[in-house]
C-alpha cells in the first residue's frame, strides 16, 4: 500500500501535484486528438458553406490558422500535462468579441452587411459555447480545455475574416 503525503492549505498547488497525477491517461489523449479533428472538419465545413475560400490572399492565409493550430495541438497531445491549462494567459472573448461587433455593426451604414452579420453571429455562437462551464474530474478538465480551445480558435479566426471582408466592402464602396 503507498502511503499518502498529507498537504497543508498553505502549499502551493503546482508543489503538491504529482508527476504521476500530472500525466495525462491514455483515453484523455485519445479524445483530445479527436477534438481537434472533429474541429478541424467543422472549420472546413464552415469555409466551404460560407464560401470563406472565395475571397482575398489575407482571408485565405487566415482560413489556414485554425488548422495550423488544430495540427498542432493534435500533434503536441503527448506533451500536455494537467497543470498546463492553468499556466495558460485566458482572455475575455466574449467581451472582444462584442466589441468588435459592435463597431462593425455601426461603423458604416451605407453597405449590404447580410453575410458578413452571419459570420459575426457564427463567431457570437463558438464565442458563446467556448465559455459554458462543465464540472468534471480533475483528470478529465484538460478534455474540456482543449474543447474549449477549439471553439475559441474558430471564434478568433472568424472574428479577423470579418474584419477583414467588412474592410474590404467599405473600401469598395467608398471608392468605387
Amino acid at each position: 500500500m503507498t502511503e499518502r503525503r498529507k498537504y497543508t492549505h498553505e502549499e502551493a498547488l503546482h508543489k503538491i501535484i504529482d508527476d504521476d497525477e500530472n500525466e495525462i491517461i491514455d483515453r484523455n489523449k485519445l479524445l483530445i486528438q479527436s477534438i481537434y479533428i472533429i474541429g478541424a472538419v467543422i472549420w472546413i465545413i464552415i469555409i466551404y458553406f460560407f464560401s470563406l475560400y472565395m475571397n482575398n490572399i489575407v482571408i485565405w492565409l487566415f482560413l489556414f490558422i485554425p488548422l495550423i493550430v488544430f495540427g498542432l495541438n493534435y500533434y503536441w497531445t503527448d506533451e500536455q500535462t494537467i497543470e498546463l491549462p492553468s499556466l495558460v494567459f485566458n482572455a475575455d472573448f466574449l467581451s472582444i468579441g462584442f466589441l468588435i461587433v459592435t463597431i462593425i455593426l455601426n461603423w458604416y451604414k451605407e453597405i449590404s452587411k447580410k453575410d458578413i452579420f452571419i459570420l459575426v453571429v457564427l463567431t457570437l455562437i463558438f464565442l458563446s459555447l467556448g465559455l459554458i462551464d462543465f464540472w468534471t474530474s480533475k483528470e478529465n478538465f484538460i478534455v474540456i480545455q482543449n474543447v474549449r480551445s477549439a471553439f475559441e480558435t474558430i471564434a478568433i479566426t472568424l472574428l479577423l475574416v470579418v474584419v477583414v471582408k467588412y474592410y474590404n466592402r467599405v473600401n469598395e464602396e467608398m471608392f468605387f
